[in-house]
Formats: C-alpha cells, sequence, structure tokens
C-alpha cells in the first residue's frame, strides 16, 4: 500500500502541469541515467477534456509534459512509471495551508515553546501528507520565524518531498490583533515589532511588507480582522486601519507580490477589498 500511494504522488507531481514551475519533488530527487520519464497511465482527467482518457502514455522532460498521447507507447531508454491500474490527474492546490504545525489544544503552549527549527523540522511531516493527498502547489499563509522559507527552500532543493510552496513568512497584524500573541503575560510579548509581523500604522505596514519580501516570502497575508481562534478580539470587527490596508498592498503589488486578507467580519471584509487585496481568506 506505501509503494501504491507513492506512485500515485508522484504521477501527481508530474501531471501537476503542462508548464510546470520548479518545486514539488521527493527527496533527492535527480535526473539520473536518463532525463525523460514516462507514465504509463490507466486513465487520464487532464482538466482540458469533458471526459476522462482512457490508456494514455505522458512523456515527460526534465520537469515538463511534453505530450499525452491514447494508448500505452513504448517507452524507450526513459524511466517508466507503471500506473495501467490507476487514474492519473493534475496535482491539486490549496490555497491555504499552516504546514508548521496541526491545530491542536496545545497550539498555544507550542508557539512559546517550540523553535523555528522545530517548526522547520515538523513542518516536513506535513509536507509530505499534502503531497500524499495529492496536492502539488500550495500557499503556506503564516509561519513563525521563517520555518515556511526554510521548507520550502529544502523542497525545492529536492533535499525532502513536499509540494510547491508560496510562502508569506509572518502573517501581518495589529497590535493585539488575530496574527498577535495574545493572552500572554506583557514580558513574552516583546518580540512583538514590525519584523515579526506586528505593525501600528502605514510606515510600519510599508516596512514589515518589505522585510517579508526580503527574507523569502513570496505573498503577503495580513488579518482584516480577528478569527475564531482569536483570543483577543472580535472576528466582526475591523482591525486594520483602511490607510494601514492600502499600505500593506500598495507596497507588495510593488514588489510583485500578491496579497491574501484573512477576514470574518463584514466591515474588515469590505476594507481589505477596497484596498485592492488578491484574495480574502475564510
Amino acid at each position: 500500500m506505501a509503494e501504491r500511494t507513492y506512485l500515485i504522488g508522484l504521477a501527481l507531481i508530474f501531471a501537476a502541469s503542462l508548464a510546470a514551475a520548479p518545486g514539488a519533488q521527493g527527496a533527492g530527487q535527480s535526473a539520473g541515467a536518463t532525463d525523460e520519464t514516462v507514465i504509463l497511465a490507466g486513465r487520464v482527467i487532464d482538466g482540458v477534456t469533458a471526459a476522462p482518457r482512457g490508456a494514455s502514455t505522458i512523456r515527460i522532460k526534465r520537469d515538463r509534459i511534453v505530450s499525452i498521447t491514447d494508448g500505452w507507447s513504448e517507452p524507450g531508454a526513459a524511466e517508466v512509471i507503471d500506473l495501467k491500474g490507476f487514474t492519473v490527474m493534475p496535482g491539486l492546490i490549496d490555497m491555504h495551508v499552516h504546514l508548521t504545525g496541526e491545530g491542536t489544544a496545545d497550539s498555544l503552549v507550542k508557539s512559546v515553546t517550540l523553535t523555528a527549527t522545530d517548526l522547520a523540522v515538523e513542518s516536513t511531516v506535513y509536507a509530505r501528507k499534502t503531497l500524499d493527498a495529492g496536492f502539488t502547489s500550495v500557499r503556506n499563509l503564516g509561519a513563525a520565524g521563517g520555518a515556511d522559507i526554510s521548507l520550502r527552500r529544502a523542497i525545492d532543493l529536492g533535499m525532502v518531498p513536499g509540494p510547491r510552496i508560496w510562502t508569506a513568512r509572518h502573517s501581518l497584524a495589529i497590535t493585539g490583533g488575530h496574527a498577535d500573541t495574545g493572552g500572554l503575560r506583557p514580558e513574552l510579548g516583546v518580540f512583538s515589532n514590525w519584523m515579526n509581523g506586528i505593525v501600528d500604522g502605514p510606515d510600519e505596514a510599508v516596512k514589515a511588507v518589505r522585510y517579508q519580501s526580503k527574507y523569502g516570502a513570496t505573498v503577503i497575508k495580513f488579518t482584516a480582522t480577528a478569527g475564531v481562534l482569536s483570543i483577543a478580539g472580535s472576528g466582526d470587527v475591523q482591525q486594520f486601519s483602511d490607510a494601514e490596508m492600502r499600505a500593506i498592498v500598495e507596497t507588495s503589488h510593488l514588489l510583485g507580490l500578491k496579497v491574501a486578507a484573512h477576514a470574518h467580519g463584514k466591515k474588515g471584509l469590505e476594507a481589505a477589498i477596497r484596498a485592492g487585496v488578491d484574495s480574502i481568506e475564510h
């Protein structure tokens, strides 16, 4: 069963896109004796035709699918992945994940006891689970200490298996906002500053976006409202001011970065849309 799951995962990786970008891969994956791979598929859901294709041959050169033809063709010298008994489809995309941990009863304790190194190591487990579930591209919308950047780098280098990741690094929040560590005694919040995503005012918002970009963020995420898991604040209330939101969005777009806004309440959601965000989360 483990081998079958692995093969399905590989098929999803290779069939992810006709113009796939570097990223999703298995640990140590590299071009060996040949840079060509052939998948012999029982069926193919290609996302183009209305009905699934029958027996098909998928030819891949390095990280590009070069052809999908009917029937099972002679592979020649290419590496062969035999999935004649399976359906192959493009990799799935999850637009909102947090691969550095699971939401559990002890999440608050972990947030102040685990190091960024702990989180990066733990995230390799969830990255593999995500890939095995068929997701070959994800947006990781918030992680502490750059753990998501370390994970992405390890995947891109072929050191660990996982999906392609667009990473937000720290989610941006106001002091006491949804992404601020609330509910703790004051001295435990000494690192709540714009470098860690806690911003107050448009000027700090600009600096925070630039800082996240400098250290590897490929998407920016901010919390327009609180949320159901917030310790302080209501999810119905707008948190960032309109001016702060505009500063975040305008700076991100100047840097070529998309912006995601966590928003529950109507007022904060509408303010985020006015500011020009690219996606609303939740």
